[in-house]
């Protein structure tokens, strides 16, 4: 399977969203080594200035702007997952159409109306917005799709007692 990943990160709007999606392709890879990932990070502030070599094979470029170039990119891999503040609702129809719904968008804040695929909403409060129900659209939200990078995952809890 090949997974495209499509985000966004700059000094000016931070780089949550690139640390979200490694976490993502972290977990992609632990479940199947075979899996194929390629992040996309459109970056003003270019992130790679910034987060180095833990970024080193990710391409830099505006797919916001560059659509024709987005959709020939998105065309060889088998599913896309998208985590954008940024991006217009025109992007994620044009994938979902182009990936007949074999699209992945995080969403924190029921942004937009978004096409045919799956929103996931992966904040401990995500299963509480509102979002409106619609047909082809399947919804993952709340804190069983909270996503952790790989260095949370194993870590052993802690009883705290409430009483020293």
């Amino acid at each position: 399977m090949k997974v495209l990943i499509l985000t966004e990160g700059s000094p000016e709007i931070g780089f949550g969203h690139i640390t979200r999606c490694t976490a993502i392709r972290q977990a992609l890879m632990k479940v199947d080594p075979e899996i194929e990932t390629k992040m996309v990070i459109l970056s003003p502030g270019n992130a790679q200035k910034f987060l180095g070599d833990y970024l080193s094979d990710a391409d830099i470029f505006d797919w916001h702007s560059s659509r024709e170039q987005t959709k020939i990119l998105a065309q060889k891999y088998d599913v896309v997952i998208v985590d954008s503040y940024l991006a217009p609702v025109s992007i994620y129809e044009m994938l979902s159409q182009q990936l007949d719904g074999k699209l992945f968008m995080i969403d924190d804040y029921n942004r937009i109306d978004y096409p045919q695929g799956t929103v996931i909403s992966p904040s401990i409060y995500g299963d509480q917005i509102l979002y409106k129900q619609k047909e082809g659209v399947q919804y993952l939200l709340g804190r069983k799709y909270v996503i952790l990078r790989r260095e949370f995952w194993d870590n052993n809890f802690k009883n705290i007692n409430k009483e020293v």
